[in-house]
């Protein structure tokens, strides 16, 4: 699945105000506010997915993404392969797949649903004000625990 980002522009004011926080508070409201953003788009991507079995909307879930930087938080809505093994399937002859890739995009003989990229198209700005009203509110917690 292709990497979607979020960016904050515009958001000095926000920054500024993490800036003058102990690191370890200011990471915190990041981290959530990412979360809670990352959870609109999982919400709408269980609503569109198709159902067989039911597994590939049970299987959904947001992870943390590995750290890049230092200061960035990021956030995948991801599929459960552990739980949910039989998203990997082996074709007769030997071929593996990912589940969740052919019924997004299809294959030769299959069209493509597509509803992780209409998750996406259809929440990011809701996302987006799921962020910063969560940082909005975090600072304020953070500056009123003070």
């Amino acid at each position: 699945m292709p990497k979607l980002t979020i960016t904050l522009e515009g958001a000095e004011n926000l920054e500024r105000a993490l800036d003058v926080m102990e690191a370890k508070v200011a990471k915190k409201i990041t981290k959530r506010a990412m979360r809670e953003g990352a959870k609109v788009v999982l919400r709408q991507a269980k609503a569109n997915a198709p159902v067989d079995t039911g597994n590939l909307k049970r299987s959904m879930t947001v992870r943390a993404a590995a750290k890049r930087k230092r200061g960035e938080a990021s956030f995948n809505v991801m599929f459960n392969t552990k739980k949910y093994p039989d998203l990997v399937t082996t074709t007769a002859d030997g071929k593996r797949y990912f589940y969740p890739t052919v019924v997004e995009y299809g294959t030769s003989t299959r069209p493509g649903n597509g509803f992780m990229r209409r998750a996406w198209d259809s929440q990011k700005a809701a996302a987006l004000r799921v962020i910063m009203g969560q940082f909005r509110q975090g600072i304020t917690d953070a500056r009123a625990a003070r």
